[in-house]
C-alpha cells in the first residue's frame, strides 16, 4: 500500500497544474505571456505577466504596470552587453519639476562624488543634450573644475571650432619697437615710414624689423602708442608742422599735428577695430616749413621715437 501512495504522488509532482493561464510544474513557475498590457484595476492588484514585446515582467501594484526591476536593493552592481544602452530612465510626466534621475550625497563630511561616469572609449563619459531650445543640456549650481586638460594658473577655457576646449593661456599681443635711425634731409610734404632698429619685445610675433608692419592675428580692438621727435633741421626754425600719422592697409587712419618749436616730440595714441590680417605702420611727415632749401631731421634717440601696441579684445 505504502508503494502504491509514492507512485501517485510522483505521478501527481510529474504532471503540470494550470491554474488561472500559468502554469507549475517542477522545473518552475509560467506566468501567462501577453502581446500587450491589460487594464491594471484595483481587483487585479498582484497580477503578473510576461511582455513578449520586450521580454520583461509587469505586475500591477493596483493601478500601474511596474517591471519587477523597478525595485532593487542598493547596493547595485550590475554588468551587461548592450548596443543600445543598459539603463535607461525615462520621465513622461508634464511636472514642471520632474526629473529623469537625482544623484546626491547628504553628508557635508563627504568627500566623494554624488556621479561619477567613466569611458576608456574614444566617446564621451557623458553625452548631455537637449531638444528644446529654451533648456540647458548642462546647468549648474556651484563652482565649475575641469581637470585634466593643461589646467594651470592664469589660463583660460577655451574652444576651437568643433566644441573640443582646453586650457589655454589668454591670447597675448603686444610689442614694443624703437627706432636709433637719424634721417636727414627728408622731404617736405612726403610721408616717411618709419624704420625701427630695435625691438624690446613682441609676444606673438605680429611686427618684423625691416618691414616695420604690424599684422593683427585677429579680429579685435587694439591699442597703439607712438612717439617720434623731430626738428625741420639742424639750424634754429621757429615755424612750420609735421605730423606721426597711423595707417591701416597703406590708408591714413588717425594723425596727430604738432606745430616747429625747436625740437619736440609728437605723440599718437589709438584705440583701433582691426580684422584679421590687417596691416599697421606708422609714418611721419613735414608740411609749411618756411626755409625750403633747408630739409627736416628725426632724431636718433629710443626712448624718443617708439611704436608699441597691444591687444585689448578680441571679437569673435
Amino acid at each position: 500500500m505504502r508503494n502504491i501512495i509514492t507512485i501517485i504522488v510522483i505521478l501527481i509532482l510529474k504532471v503540470d497544474v494550470f491554474c488561472q493561464n500559468s502554469t507549475i510544474s517542477p522545473e518552475g513557475i509560467y506566468i501567462p505571456r501577453v502581446s500587450s498590457l491589460g487594464n491594471c484595476t484595483l481587483p487585479s492588484k498582484g497580477q503578473m505577466v510576461y511582455l513578449n514585446s520586450d521580454n520583461k515582467m509587469y505586475y500591477c501594484n493596483g493601478s500601474t504596470w511596474l517591471g519587477t526591476s523597478s525595485d532593487f536593493s542598493l547596493p547595485f552592481t550590475g554588468l551587461g552587453t548592450s548596443a543600445t544602452g543598459l539603463l535607461n530612465i525615462t520621465n513622461n510626466a508634464s511636472f514642471s519639476n520632474g526629473w529623469a534621475i537625482q544623484s546626491q550625497i547628504t553628508s557635508g563630511f563627504n568627500t566623494g562624488n554624488a556621479l561619477i561616469s567613466y569611458t576608456a572609449g574614444t566617446g564621451s563619459a557623458a553625452y548631455l543634450y537637449t531638444s528644446n531650445g529654451n533648456g540647458h543640456a548642462l546647468k549648474t549650481y556651484g563652482d565649475l573644475n575641469f581637470s585634466g586638460i593643461d589646467e594651470a594658473a592664469g589660463k583660460v577655457l577655451t574652444s576651437d571650432g568643433s566644441g573640443n576646449a582646453k586650457w589655454k593661456y589668454p591670447d597675448q599681443v603686444a610689442f614694443s619697437v624703437t627706432s636709433n635711425n637719424t634721417y636727414a634731409g627728408i622731404t617736405e610734404g612726403e610721408y616717411l615710414i618709419i624704420d625701427y632698429t630695435d625691438k624690446q619685445y613682441d609676444l606673438s610675433s605680429n611686427i618684423s624689423l625691416g618691414t616695420n608692419k604690424f599684422i593683427a592675428p585677429w579680429r579685435g580692438i587694439y591699442h597703439f602708442d607712438a612717439s617720434i621727435k623731430a626738428n625741420p633741421n639742424e639750424y634754429l626754425v621757429n615755424d612750420g608742422w609735421y605730423s606721426l600719422s597711423l595707417w591701416k592697409n597703406n590708408v591714413k587712419n588717425t594723425e596727430t599735428v604738432s606745430q616747429i618749436d625747436l625740437t619736440v616730440s609728437a605723440n599718437l595714441s589709438r584705440d583701433i577695430l582691426l580684422e584679421a590680417n590687417d596691416v599697421v605702420e606708422m609714418r611721419f611727415k613735414f608740411d609749411d616749413i618756411n626755409i625750403l632749401d633747408l630739409f627736416g631731421r628725426v632724431y636718433g634717440q629710443s626712448h624718443n621715437n617708439y611704436f608699441t601696441g597691444h591687444l585689448v579684445t578680441r571679437i569673435d
